[in-house]
């Protein structure tokens, strides 16, 4: 039988559940759940691969750690995306550092056991090879905005992005948990740039500040649309 704690977790996510369907009961049983606090590495950098993890609640910010050491933010991870696929198909270890920027519970099974299974589960292969197409389109995306997007452009995009899995028929309001440094990092620009971008963008009421947090609603993420298409257009 499956533990109590990972019922829970596969009855409250449709798409798991399909996963796990297809997975015999000893490997069903060999998940294990675990949970971190905001700040905490789930990954190191150049770290040796040992478990493969699926994001189940929370979020989680892929990093790069550069020669001058310098941290450069590559992604944010939402819940359903898988953390070591690359790694496990390329045999290497971990490329990047991978944090928790939200309280977050993910599913974790060592690699042999993985391996295992990704060979007998097509669901499983369904689902990680959507995941890589949208990495390469994703980073596409990235190379574009680096040449041809202003730094407005970058900020909205962000903002976008952060957005992409807000329910707001659920929660009308979504709180974006990120600090002026880390938008700067996830950018890779000054601090300052961030400041002066923002102070624009509150102005035009993009988002309500509370608490040093960003509140946004709805018609925030279809005006960042709007905008973004706009921008597209123009340029090309």
């Amino acid at each position: 039988m499956r533990t109590k704690s990972i019922e829970r977790i596969i009855q409250g996510q449709g798409w798991l559940k399909d996963m796990f369907d297809e997975l015999p009961e000893q490997v069903q049983n060999c998940w294990e759940v675990r949970c971190f606090h905001p700040g905490e590495t789930v990954c190191e950098q150049g770290g040796d691969m040992v478990y493969v993890y699926i994001l189940i609640a929370g979020e989680l910010a892929v990093e790069r750690k550069l020669s001058d050491g310098k941290m450069f933010r590559l992604a944010m991870l939402l819940p359903g995306d898988v953390i070591g696929d690359i790694e496990i198909s390329l045999g290497m270890p971990f490329i990047n550092q991978v944090e928790t920027t939200r309280e977050s519970t993910l599913l974790a099974i060592d690699k042999q056991r993985f391996k295992k299974w990704v060979i007998n589960s097509p669901a499983f292969l369904r689902r990680l090879n959507d995941q890589l197409a949208n990495k390469l389109f994703q980073q596409g995306r990235k190379t574009l905005e680096n040449s041809f997007y202003s730094m407005q452009q970058k900020l909205l995009a962000y903002f976008y992005e952060a957005l992409r899995h807000a329910d707001f028929q659920k929660k009308p309001v979504y709180e974006l948990i990120a600090t002026r440094e880390e938008m700067a990092r996830q950018l890779g620009v000054a601090v300052r740039s961030v400041n002066r971008i923002m102070k624009v963008l509150k102005d035009e009421k993009l988002f309500v500040v509370k608490k040093g947090r960003l509140l946004f609603n709805q018609q925030s993420q279809q005006w960042i649309e709007q905008r973004l298409n706009s921008s597209h257009h123009a340029t090309f």
